[in-house]
């Protein structure tokens, strides 16, 4: 049985990592950019999980998860949180492999 899930962040970059990776684990994923796009949403869908960016112009993910705890129908619904980049154009330190003493 799959879950559906909401995945809530202003950067679509971001958003569609998620979305694919969650979709290929055979989840139903619903997205919104922003955290009153994503109540509505919540509301409209019921998912059974909400991944959220907490920075986030409009509403931010702090805000979100308050009034998703508030709404009675959505109250026991997990909700996860994100911050960092989920990719970065730059490529982050080299890391050497174990007793080889190279990158």
């Amino acid at each position: 049985m799959s879950a559906t899930i909401l995945i809530v962040d202003d950067d679509a970059a971001n958003r569609s990592v998620l979305v694919s990776l969650l979709g290929y684990l055979g989840h139903r994923v619903v997205e919104a950019a922003d955290g009153r796009e994503a109540l509505a949403l919540a509301q409209r869908e019921r998912p059974s999980l909400v991944i959220t960016d907490l920075l986030m112009p409009v509403m931010d993910g702090f805000d979100l998860a308050r009034r998703l705890r508030e709404d009675v129908a959505l109250a026991a619904v997990p909700v996860s949180s994100t911050r960092r980049r989920t990719w970065s154009p730059t490529p982050g330190p080299s890391r050497t492999r174990a007793g080889s003493g190279t990158s």
